[in-house]
């Protein structure tokens, strides 16, 4: 059985699975894009390093937050 990460809490998960068993985030995005870890995070979301399951690559995904930055002021 190959293990990966959560890309959330970081927490040692299966490859087939599609929700961290701790956290409870989903690791597989539109059953395209396995997240492996969190790139970059700000006012308006974060950046994941994901693969691309269909092309098998590597590739960005950007997670937008509901709630932009001005939505505070």
């Amino acid at each position: 059985m190959a293990d990966g990460k959560c890309a959330f809490c970081n927490y040692r998960v299966s490859l087939s699975a599609k929700f961290c068993p701790k956290c409870s985030h989903p690791l597989i995005l539109h059953n395209r894009y396995r997240l492996l870890w969190q790139e970059g995070k700000g006012g308006f979301g974060s950046v994941y390093e994901a693969t691309d399951i269909k092309l098998g690559r590597r590739c960005a995904v950007r997670s937008f937050l509901r709630q932009g930055f001005f939505a505070a002021q």
